[in-house]
Order: structure tokens, then sequence, then C-alpha cells
């Protein structure tokens, strides 16, 4: 049997089976997760978990100087119920909840080199939706962020609501 004969009955791209583009996207998040400070000390499983559904889904960005990984954003459209589940810290299992919805939200963001605040204004500067998410965890105080604007504006406002 050849490597090409043994799909074990599965679609070509998998977690099982992924192509190389695939691969390579593992390797670079790989490689920024090695040089950060949060991600670092990940298990491989934990980045896995995290990342799988975000990459499979093409819901991810990364960002690159000199062809180098220096940044990575994903990003889920999640409706009530996965992002219930999502800030209760459960961490959406399914593949199909990471676009049940329309309300964007920022997932992660991984930029070892302090590329952050770049990545957030490259996000703003290019998505279409009016308004964005993310939850922010600091000193075990949880809070969502959430850009927004009104439609057809390049003017962004920030809101900060504490989650219970």
């Amino acid at each position: 049997m050849t490597k090409d004969d043994d799909t074990g009955g599965l679609i070509e791209v998998s977690p099982l089976y992924p192509n190389d583009d695939v691969l390579r996207v593992f390797g670079e998040l790989a490689f920024l997760a090695f040089y950060s400070n949060v991600y670092g000390n990940w298990s491989a499983r934990a980045l896995a978990k995290a990342f799988e559904p975000p990459i499979y889904l093409k819901q991810f960005n990364i960002y690159r100087a000199r062809d180098v990984p220096r940044g990575l954003v994903t990003w889920a459209k999640l409706d009530a119920a996965a992002e219930k589940k999502h800030l209760s810290g459960s961490g959406l299992d399914e593949f199909d909840e990471w676009r049940s919805g329309d309300q964007l939200w920022i997932m992660d963001i991984m930029a070892p080199w302090g590329h952050g605040a770049e990545i957030i204004e490259n996000i703003k500067s290019t998505i279409q939706e009016d308004s964005v998410k993310t939850l922010r965890i600091h000193k075990g105080q949880k809070k969502i962020l959430e850009w927004h604007r009104a439609p057809g504006s390049s003017k962004w406002k920030i809101r900060s609501t504490v989650v219970a």
C-alpha cells in the first residue's frame, strides 16, 4: 500500500491527514509558541485544542517579517451559546462552534516579540464587521473588550465589560 492509498476513510485534509500547508502552519505556530511568555508553557495537546479548529477553518492570519513568523491571530464568529461557552472557560471543542454565529471574536493573538498592538491595528483596518470582541484575563479578572464603530465609519471606540 502506498501512502496515497492510506486515507483511513477520511477526507484528504483532516487532523490525522494534514497536507503540507497545514503542517507548515503548525510549524510556524510552534515556532511562535516557543518564544511566547503565554503559550510557551502550554502542552502540545493544549496548543492543538486551541489552534486546530481555526487553522483547519482558515480563521487565522500569520504575520511575517522577511518571511519569518512574528505573530498570529485567530478568530471565530460566535452565536450566543458558543459565546457563553467561550466566556465560561470551557473552550470551543467543535469546529462548528467556531462558525456558529455573526459576532466576530478574536480568540488568540500570539506576538512573542511585542507586535500585538500592530496586529490589532491591522485587524481594525481590514475587517468589514463593525464590532469585534476579545476576552482578556488579567490578574484573574475576565473582561470582554469590544471595539465597535458606526456602520461605514473608520473611527473605532472601545468598551470593556467585566465578566461575572
